[in-house]
């Protein structure tokens, strides 16, 4: 069997998070604001509350305040997924002209061997006909 003290880690605490999830579809601008403020205080009010939050680190719901708790929480933002999308749109921009290069190059390239057949046919034609055509044994 296995000892719990050897697979037990008590530096790290055990997260255990519920959320209520309501969306509003395209809220008015004012409403939006005083969502991401949390609503009911005064404009200098907010801006205090705003400085504040820009020296320290804020989480959404209020559990503790200290950084060793803090720490283990995680902030929901969308903001590595916008960058990864960006990032992934720069890729996919990057390989669609490279792809476009090359087929341009190999279009051109089409139309090089066509011309050389054509010219080589004529040649062909011309020297079956300026050759052997009247002999007969």
């Amino acid at each position: 069997t296995v000892d719990p003290s050897t697979y037990m880690n008590t530096t790290v605490p055990v997260v255990s998070e519920k959320y209520d999830e309501v969306v509003f579809t395209n809220p008015k601008v004012v409403f939006h604001k005083q969502l991401l403020d949390g609503g009911g205080m005064h404009h200098h009010q907010q801006q205090q509350q705003s400085r504040k939050n820009k020296k320290k680190k804020q989480l959404t719901y209020p559990l503790s305040h200290e950084s060793s708790v803090m720490d283990h929480f995680r902030t929901y933002g969308d903001e590595t997924d916008v960058k990864a999308m960006l990032a992934a749109k720069e890729f996919l921009q990057k390989e669609l002209r490279s792809v476009k290069d090359r087929l341009i190059k190999v279009d051109d390239e089409l139309e090089d061997v066509k011309g050389m057949l054509v010219a080589a046919s004529a040649t062909a034609a011309a020297s079956t006909s300026d050759g052997v055509v009247g002999t007969k044994g």
